[in-house]
């Protein structure tokens, strides 16, 4: 296998030469990821759960949600608690829908709770990608000044028109859903309304491994995956200092 990637890597090298800059650069990040598909993807048995010894396997039916049909994205978070077996014993009480697909300990241990065939609540309602990025059209820059001084002092209403028109774009004109993505939580707490605690290395080396075998088996790239502060109305601390 390794002289395979050897010669992909040759081949995408001397094809990228004779093409402009930009094109260039579109073609290495896709060449990146046809060399981490060969390189490494999760083994996967028929139910969407995964086959590996870094992976314990934990599910956890009452966070599940039905059919995943289709995944663009992975969403990175943390609990705001401090132990994965906590989390996971009230994730079984069901009292709280919400969950997410993988867990990573404060050690390092990694989770699955959930089948990658399976959606996970684990988003909530995000906020509108083209306004955060400064790119709206005229058009979506118009409805949402309509849309807010319609519903001045109505924060959730407005939250909740919001996330709707947003929910009806396509990827990634819109941030991704709990329809459209794999939730991946990291243990750890939240020390005030803007930050949370910093997630151990363990934790860390285990999120960077689990994020390239998902990105190699899914078929994403990195600039899929997302922190949930920045998708979501969230603590903005949260997931702040996850690395991959």
């Amino acid at each position: 296998m390794g002289g395979s990637a050897g010669s992909i890597r040759m081949a995408a090298v001397a094809a990228t030469t004779s093409l402009p800059s930009s094109c260039n650069r579109r073609l290495i990040s896709r060449t990146s990821w046809i060399l981490r598909w060969v390189i490494s993807m999760l083994t996967l048995d028929k139910q969407g759960v995964v086959r590996e010894a870094r992976v314990k396997v934990q599910l956890v039916p009452q966070i599940a949600h039905g059919p995943l049909q289709n995944v663009h994205a992975i969403v990175v978070h943390q609990t705001d608690s401090p132990t994965a077996s906590g989390t996971i014993a009230g994730w079984r009480t069901g009292n709280r829908p919400d969950g997410a697909h993988f867990l990573i300990d404060k050690d390092g241990t990694t989770y699955q709770c959930v089948s990658l065939q399976q959606k996970c609540w684990h988003v909530g309602k995000i906020v509108s990608r083209c306004l955060l990025e400064k790119s709206c059209s005229k058009t979506e820059s118009a409805w949402y000044d309509t849309a807010t001084k319609r519903l001045r002092g109505h924060f959730s209403t407005l939250v909740q028109e919001t996330h709707q028109h947003e929910k009806d774009k396509d990827y990634p004109d819109r941030y991704p859903v709990n329809e459209d993505s794999i939730g991946i939580e990291m243990v750890g707490n939240h020390i005030d309304d803007k930050t949370f605690e910093t997630p151990a290395a363990e934790q860390q080396a285990s999120l960077r491994w689990l994020v390239q075998e998902l990105e190699a088996t899914l078929h994403l790239l990195n600039t899929d995956v997302y922190r949930h502060s920045l998708i979501s109305h969230k603590n903005p601390g949260e997931a702040a200092g996850a690395q991959w």
